[in-house]
Formats: C-alpha cells, sequence, structure tokens
C-alpha cells in the first residue's frame, strides 16, 4: 500500500456575510482540499483549514507546507507516511490535518 499520489486543491470561498469573532473577521472559507491516492486503489480526502488570527497559517503557507511534505510521502508505505509527518518538525497545525486525514 504505497503512496501513488497526492493532490492538493487550494480554495477560497466567498462567504455570503462577513463572520466576526473577537479576533478577526473572515470574508471568505480558506482552504486546501487534499486527495491520496494508494497502489491498491484506495484514495483518501481531507481538509486543511488554515487560520491566520489562530495560529497565523495561511492558505498560501499551508499549500506551500503540504507540498513540499507531499514530494516526501510519495513512493512511501502508509504507516511510513504516517510516521514521516511526526519528523517534519517546522509543519504547520492545518497542513498537517490535512494530510492525516487524507
Amino acid at each position: 500500500m504505497a503512496i501513488t499520489s497526492i493532490a492538493l486543491m487550494p480554495a477560497q470561498v466567498p462567504r455570503k456575510r462577513p463572520f466576526r469573532t473577537s479576533k478577526a473577521v473572515q470574508y471568505s472559507v480558506d482552504g486546501v482540499f487534499v486527495e491520496i491516492s494508494d497502489s491498491d486503489g484506495f484514495v483518501g480526502t481531507g481538509e486543511a483549514p488554515p487560520r491566520p488570527h489562530i495560529n497565523g497559517e495561511t492558505l498560501d503557507g499551508a499549500t506551500q507546507q503540504m507540498s513540499e511534505m507531499s514530494h516526501r510521502l510519495i513512493g512511501r508505505d502508509l504507516e511510513e507516511g504516517i510516521a514521516e509527518l511526526t519528523k517534519f518538525g517546522h509543519f504547520g497545525p492545518a497542513a498537517r490535518i490535512g494530510l492525516e486525514m487524507a
């Protein structure tokens, strides 16, 4: 069960009305959708929800980190890939969650 491909699809969906919290106002919902395929034909999906006003992680930053990590995961066994995620020290929380979920 080796990882054969990882597709990253960043998206910004405009909100009908701004979403206000004590920390920020969001005018769109940002996320990176992830699709991971393996050699047995299984496909997993996930989403990385960066929130700059909470942890400083941006859509562009999460996408870049996930792209870097994807190159390290392709060809690895699924268990090796999960172990590799824990070794990648400067990985943001949203980026990590998206790949773990998929």
